[in-house]
């Protein structure tokens, strides 16, 4: 095929995986649980309760510079659908459907990765103040640690946080395929880092396995499960142990072509790589 009709044909990919990622709105919430992994539980439970009661200046943190970089940047699939509406000969609902999930995933990743800035944030400033460091130099310690660290437990969205793969793939349904991989990539990775360091730190290993597989594994598809009986869906065996069992192992490696596969977990797009 020519490379244009290849594009476009990627580009059409993308959007069919976007149309088809709205129960993404409500595993993004998950993503307020990453900030435990590199706080104590207390600290985290504490701050989590103050965010959930608008006492942590979670619309500050929104509306902060970092929060509005990461929504102008928005996740992989959103850029490349949003890039393929630029070759659309002419608007239609396909589109405007397309345009509006993308800035409503790209909103839903600001919101709650900004949920994640403010309780690092606030943890950060106590910290900071136990240091010695106040005013200006507190506010610039606490802003640059949250930062830093969002971007380590967060979903990837900037090129350098990227997949290898995505990144060095000259081919676009390919880059399609491996979209997804970026967050699978860097959750395994910060798993098996945790592991490497179990003895000499074990709670952060447990706190990074339960983030790893119970939330990013159980917890997301009883949400996607949720999502399914929402729209009708009365497949009871969704909900049994060995499903769910399979989705704990498995939710961490979705989005890597193939591994959703081989757990019996697949995916939309998982197997384009493999089958272009």
């Amino acid at each position: 095929f020519p490379s244009h009709d290849i594009d476009q044909l990627a580009g059409r990919a993308a959007t069919v995986a976007l149309l088809g990622r709205v129960s993404t709105l409500l595993v993004q919430s998950t993503q307020l649980a990453a900030a435990s992994v590199r706080m104590p539980v207390g600290a985290y439970l504490k701050r989590f309760g103050k965010l959930m009661t608008g006492n942590l200046g979670w619309s500050d943190t929104i509306n902060s510079d970092f929060i509005q970089r990461r929504i102008k940047q928005a996740p992989p699939i959103v850029r490349q659908a949003m890039t393929s509406l630029g070759t659309a000969s002419r608007p239609n609902a396909i589109t405007g459907a397309v345009r509006f999930l993308g800035n409503l995933l790209s909103g839903a990743d600001g919101l709650f990765t900004g949920g994640t800035y403010a309780i690092l944030l606030d943890w950060h400033r106590t910290q900071g103040a136990k240091m010695g460091l106040e005013g200006a130099e507190l506010d610039a310690y606490a802003h640059d640690m949250a930062a830093t660290i969002t971007e380590e437990v967060a979903q990837p969205v900037r090129m350098a946080n990227r997949s290898l793969m995505e990144l060095t793939s000259t081919n676009p349904l390919a880059k399609v395929s491996w979209a997804y991989s970026s967050e699978a990539r860097q959750k395994i990775a910060l798993f098996f880092w945790s592991a490497k360091t179990a003895k000499a730190d074990p709670a952060k290993f447990g706190k990074t396995a339960f983030l790893t597989f119970i939330i990013g594994g159980l917890v997301s598809q009883v949400l996607k499960n949720l999502w399914r009986e929402a729209k009708g869906d009365d497949d009871e065996k969704k909900w049994s142990v060995e499903r769910l069992t399979t989705a704990t192992l498995a939710g961490p490696l979705h989005g890597i072509p193939l591994a959703s596969e081989i757990m019996g977990n697949p995916g939309q797009l998982s197997s384009i790589a493999w089958l272009s």
